[in-house]
C-alpha cells in the first residue's frame, strides 16, 4: 500500500510495511498508526523533540521500560520497528479503555491514540477529546481511503524470504543483489508428503538434528519458489528449513504461520541460541566466518542478513542447514534451487546461529508448544497470561515471581 502524507508525498515504504506488518500482526487499524507516525514525526527518522521524545513515534526514552511492558517486547525506540511496538501499545491501551472507562468500538482506538500522545490517566484520554490528535489522524485516514473499520488482512503480504544470490567465497564483502521476490502470492499451506511423526522417546537431539540435514539433503536439485514454497518439488529457504524438522517430527505451532518464514524460526523454542547471546542482539551486529565457525554440527541453522534493505526487525532473510563442517544446503535461489555451499559462504552476513535442543532454557522472546505449556503452569500457580506461547515481559515477570514453584 501507499501513504500519501498531507504534504503530497509518500510516506517512506519501509515505515509503511512495518505498519502493514504490525496492523497484521497485533490487528490495530493500520490508518491509525500510519496517521499518528505522520502527526508526531512527520515520518523522520533521528528526530528529537524538545520534551526529549525521541523517533518517528516520539517516545520518551525515560519511560522505556514501560513501554517494553505494555508491548511485551524490548523495541528500538528511533527505528521504524518502534511502529510495531507502538501498535502493540495501542492494543494495551485499548484493553484498558475497555475495562477502566467502558469505551467500546472505535472509541478504543481513539483512546489509544489520545494515551499515546497525552498519557493514559490524561484529562483528553478519559475525555476522548476528538479536538486536535484524533481529527488531524482521521483526516488523514479519510485521505488515503481508510478507516477504523477496513479490513485488515490475515497475513502480511509479501512476507515470505528473499531469494538469495551472495557474491562467490572469494575477496571482499561487496552489497550483493539479491533476486527480486517472485511476487506477493500468499505462502500456501504445506501438502503433507513428510508424514511427519512426534520424535521418539528418549531419540537424542543430535539425531533427530542430523535426520534434519540428511533429509534435505535428499531434496538437492528442487527448484526454488515462494509461491509453491509447499508444494512436494519446491521450497524457499525457510520452507525447506520448517519441512525438513518437520519431518523428523518436530512442531512449529505457535512460532508464526503454517511454514514459518526465517524471521520467525530464529525464535522457535526448542532451538537453542548459539549465538549472539540475546535474541534482543539478534541483527544488530553482523558475524564473520569465525562465527559462522560456532555451529558445525549436522542440523545446526545459520540464520542471515542477505538483502541490506530488508525491513524486518532482526534482519534475517536467509536460512540454511548445517550439513558438517565442511558444507551447508539451501534453498539458494530461483537460479541455484536447493544446493550446497561452503560452509562460512556468509561470511559477514550472520545474524543468528542455532542448535536444536528440545530441553533449550526457555528465554525472553522464545516462541512455541514449550513457553505455552509454561505460561499454562504459571497460570495454575496464580499467574493470569495469555497462553500463546509467546515469552514476553509479562511471562518473564511471572516466572520470577512463581517459577520457584515449577
Amino acid at each position: 500500500m501507499e501513504w500519501k502524507m498531507e504534504n503530497g508525498r509518500p510516506a517512506p515504504a519501509a515505515a509503511v510495511d512495518v505498519a502493514e506488518a504490525s496492523s497484521v500482526t497485533y490487528r490495530v487499524p493500520v490508518g491509525i498508526l500510519l496517521g499518528t507516525v505522520e502527526c508526531e514525526s512527520d515520518f523522520r527518522l533521528g528526530v528529537v523533540s524538545s520534551a526529549g521524545a525521541v523517533g518517528p513515534c516520539q517516545f520518551q526514552p525515560k519511560y522505556a521500560e514501560d513501554y517494553y511492558r505494555y508491548a511485551g517486547f524490548r523495541f528500538d525506540l528511533t527505528s521504524w520497528e518502534s511502529i510495531a511496538g507502538m501498535a502493540a501499545i495501542f492494543v494495551f491501551y485499548a484493553k484498558l479503555g475497555a475495562e477502566r472507562y467502558g469505551f467500546a468500538g472505535d472509541d478504543l482506538w481513539r483512546f489509544a491514540m489520545l494515551a499515546h500522545r497525552y498519557g493514559q490517566n490524561s484529562e483528553q484520554a478519559k475525555t476522548l477529546q476528538r479536538k486536535g490528535r484524533v481529527d488531524d489522524v482521521e483526516r488523514m485516514m479519510r485521505q488515503n481511503g481508510l478507516w477504523y473499520d477496513t479490513p485488515i488482512p490475515e497475513e502480511v503480504p509479501g512476507d515470505p524470504d528473499s531469494p538469495e544470490e551472495p557474491e562467490a567465497p572469494q575477496g571482499p564483502e561487496a552489497p550483493q543483489e539479491p533476486e527480486a521476490p517472485q511476487g506477493p502470492e500468499a505462502p500456501q499451506e504445506p501438502e503433507e508428503p513428510e508424514d511427519p511423526q512426534t520424535p521418539e522417546a528418549g531419540r537424542p537431539a543430535a539425531c533427530v538434528a542430523q535426520g534434519a540435514a540428511l533429509w534435505a539433503m535428499t531434496k538437492l536439485g528442487s527448484r526454488y519458489s515462494q509461491a509453491d514454497r509447499g508444494a512436494a518439488d519446491a521450497f524457499d529457504c525457510s520452507s525447506l528449513v520448517a519441512r525438513a524438522y518437520a519431518a523428523q517430527g518436530v512442531s512449529w505451532a505457535l512460532v508464526g504461520s503454517a511454514i514459518p518464514n526465517s524471521s520467525q524460526e530464529v525464535y522457535s523454542d526448542v532451538f537453542e541460541l548459539l549465538w549472539p547471546e540475546t535474541y534482543a542482539q539478534i541483527g544488530k551486529t553482523l558475524g564473520g566466518a569465525s562465527v559462522l565457525e560456532r555451529a558445525t554440527q549436522a542440523g545446526d541453522l545459520q540464520f542471515l542478513c542477505t538483502d541490506k534493505s530488508t525491513k524486518r526487525a532482526n534482519r534475517i532473510t536467509h536460512v540454511t542447514i548445517v550439513v558438517d563442517g565442511e558444507e551447508i544446503v539451501h534453498a539458494r535461489s530461483t537460479r541455484y534451487g536447493v544446493r550446497t555451499d561452503p560452509l562460512t559462504l556468509y561470511r559477514g552476513k550472520a545474524c543468528a546461529l542455532l542448535r536444536y535442543n528440545p530441553e533449550a532454557p526457555l528465554r525472553l522472546e522464545m516462541r512455541g508448544l514449550r513457553v505455552q505449556a509454561l505460561q499454562k503452569a504459571l497460570n495454575a500457580r496464580g499467574a493470569k497470561l495469555d497462553a500463546d506461547g509467546i515469552y514476553g515481559r509479562k511471562t518473564e515477570e511471572a516466572v520470577a515471581r512463581y517459577g520457584a514453584a515449577l
